[in-house]
């Protein structure tokens, strides 16, 4: 009987990874432009865990950073990735918190599929030409399918990384060659093949994982039960109405990353260059984004009160923490940063202030001068008329609408 329960132990547990799977996770020989490093990423194995050790420095082509559509910097990192060796899946699933949730076979680190409001990264972040970007915290960090680090028109998948969970994640080609869609794939984005689970790469909303099909350790290195988004109520067609995660939204089918910004930005879409606590994004404007050179100041007073009504939803919302409630929760850097901002009408106040000032000091200026000219101080005269002159020269600009 003690052997008959052992056997069917075994036959629950599968190896997070195979010895041919961990052969694959290394960093290719090539120099990172932006920081003059190469990546590197080391796999160890212990009796019931694997660890996984890299400095999240991608080994292929990247965007120069900073840049115009982001302002961060790709900078080394120490990353320790612990994983269960034997993962089982789970009575139930668990949601993916902000931040890593998983790691390439090149050492850089997979983020969920959300920016820090809960929408579809793909369609409202920039990303370079080997689909990766950075966050404020210096971390590269992949999305979507990483084009550089495999080649997607192989026969049939290939390991593409490893969940915290300590499953596999394969590419979107099965062994036959079928190129697998969410159609094929349970609530995880993942599947069971031979007795063994993996999750799947592909090219529709949520791409590389939806949730946790196994259960991640508390010492895995990464911020697990600190979630914000719910993947379900991001839809293909409709928008994201929930942000701590309790899930409002209704799925009209099968998800394809489609996503529509209930609150239109063409200055930033996905709020401002802020950091989440805990979580790791910047907000550059989407790719179908009106240029820098016609946004109009309408659109700017438009940014700002989606910005403060963001804020308020924030603040009404407690940290979404399934194991200590939020008065337990410390204040992360961004939250002390946060509560020493002003509001929106606070801001305004401050540049109307500003403004105010300066147009009294012109104002006093062109009285002085005026005054003087008129008796007869010749120098005055002619400083007035060259004003004037370049007034005339400069294109008008209407005034700006003062209802926000």
């Amino acid at each position: 009987m003690r052997t008959l329960l052992l056997l069917c132990a075994l036959a629950a547990a599968t190896l997070a990874l195979t010895p041919d799977e961990i052969q694959q996770f290394k960093a290719r020989d090539v120099t990172e432009q932006n920081t003059g490093l190469k990546g590197s990423v080391t796999v160890t194995s212990a009796a019931d865990t694997i660890t996984i050790v890299s400095n999240g420095i991608p080994d292929h082509a990247t965007a120069v950073y900073p840049n115009r559509h982001n302002p961060n910097s790709i900078m080394a990192q120490n990353f320790r990735f612990t994983l269960p060796k034997a993962p089982q899946v789970a009575s139930q699933t668990s949601c993916l918190p902000m931040g890593p949730v998983g790691v390439a076979i090149n050492g850089v680190p997979i983020f969920n599929p959300f920016t820090i409001e809960c929408l579809d990264a793909k369609e409202n972040e920039v990303f370079d030409e080997c689909d990766g970007h950075p966050a404020p915290n210096g971390q590269y960090h992949y999305h979507i399918h990483p084009d550089c680090v495999f080649d997607g028109t192989s026969s049939h998948s290939q390991i593409v990384g490893v969940a915290a969970d300590g499953f596999p994640i394969y590419g979107p080609v099965d062994d036959d060659g079928t190129v697998l869609t969410n159609a094929d794939l349970d609530e995880c984005h993942g599947r069971m093949k031979n007795g063994v689970y993996r999750y799947h790469v592909t090219n529709e909303y949520p791409y590389f994982m939806a949730c946790f099909k196994g259960t991640v350790r508390s010492d895995s290195g990464i911020n697990a039960g600190r979630c914000q988004c719910n993947v379900d109520s991001v839809v293909s067609t409709g928008t994201q109405t929930d942000l701590a995660g309790t899930g409002t939204g209704t799925n009209t089918g099968t998800d394809t990353g489609g996503i529509i910004n209930p609150h239109p930005d063409p200055l930033f879409p996905g709020g401002p260059h802020h950091p989440p606590p805990g979580g790791n994004h910047h907000h550059p404007p989407p790719r179908n984004a009106v240029p820098d050179n016609q946004l109009t100041y309408q659109d700017f007073l438009q940014w700002q009160q989606q910005q403060h009504q963001h804020q308020q939803t924030v603040q009404q919302q407690p940290l979404a923490d399934n194991t200590a409630t939020a008065a337990d929760q410390p204040l992360t850097l961004y939250q002390i940063w946060q509560q020493h901002q002003p509001t929106c009408d606070e801001w305004q106040q401050q540049q109307w202030h500003q403004f105010e000032r300066v147009f009294l000091q012109f104002q006093q200026q062109q009285h002085a001068l005026h005054q003087a000219a008129a008796g007869g101080d010749a120098a005055a005269d002619q400083l007035l008329q060259q004003m004037a002159g370049q007034t005339k020269k400069q294109p008008f600009r209407p005034r700006a609408p003062v209802h926000v």
